[in-house]
């Protein structure tokens, strides 16, 4: 399978992915990201996360009505995140560019990149690769907004003809070409309790280069 079908918002791959860790829950037992450094919380059986923990501008937790927000920043990009437990990444799909894996054994937030090939627009290249993930799996698209730099995508994936799943993406493309993929993951009957507070706020934060 190409790179690019591969990494691309996932609004599908991070569905699935996404499904296993709702099947299994996260339990106490995890690895937190604190200050750059992951930290062990209980007794994990899973091996420390090889995905980024950020040290991020802030390296304070930020708190909002109660929740508490880690920072990932980089030379492109910065955005707020729950501070949750990392997902154990044996139950997600393998994906190299994923930058930060946490969940709350209800909702999943997923951070994504990867850089839009030279001389394709970002509509293009969204159009094209939601057409390739939705000839392979049952995935109803139930959102899209799609400008030249900000992409919103939100879907349902069906088992069994029942929508189990929620997915909705949220893409910044930064001026050097590399599109961030912010994505919140939860069972749909209950997305908007358990997962829009925090994709709303995490949204808000977003920030490409430009704007840093």
């Amino acid at each position: 399978m190409r790179t690019k079908t591969v990494v691309l918002f996932l609004v599908l791959l991070a569905a699935i992915g996404a499904a296993i860790i709702l099947l299994k829950g996260s339990g106490e037992d995890s690895w937190i990201c604190e200050g750059g450094q992951w930290v062990k919380h209980g007794n994990p059986s899973a091996p420390m996360p090889t995905t980024t923990c950020p040290s991020g501008k802030e390296p304070e937790l930020t708190e909002k009505d109660g929740q508490k927000y880690a920072t990932y920043s980089d030379a492109s990009f910065q955005i707020l995140y729950p501070s949750w437990p990392a997902i154990d990444e044996n139950a997600l799909t393998k994906i190299e560019t994923t930058l930060v894996a946490v969940n709350n054994d209800s909702c999943n937030f997923l951070l994504m990149k990867h850089s839009v090939p030279a001389g394709e627009t970002l509509e293009v290249h969204t159009e094209k690769t939601l057409k390739e993930q939705q000839d392979k799996l049952p995935v109803s698209i139930t959102r899209k907004l799609i400008t030249k730099d900000r992409t919103t995508v939100e879907a349902d994936l069906s088992v069994n003809a029942e929508t189990v799943i929620h997915s909705a993406q949220n893409g910044f493309l930064s001026p050097n070409g590399e599109l961030y993929s912010a994505v919140f993951v939860g069972p749909a009957k209950d997305f908007a309790r358990v997962c829009k507070p925090f994709m709303d706020e995490s949204v808000a934060s977003a920030k490409i280069a430009a704007k840093l």
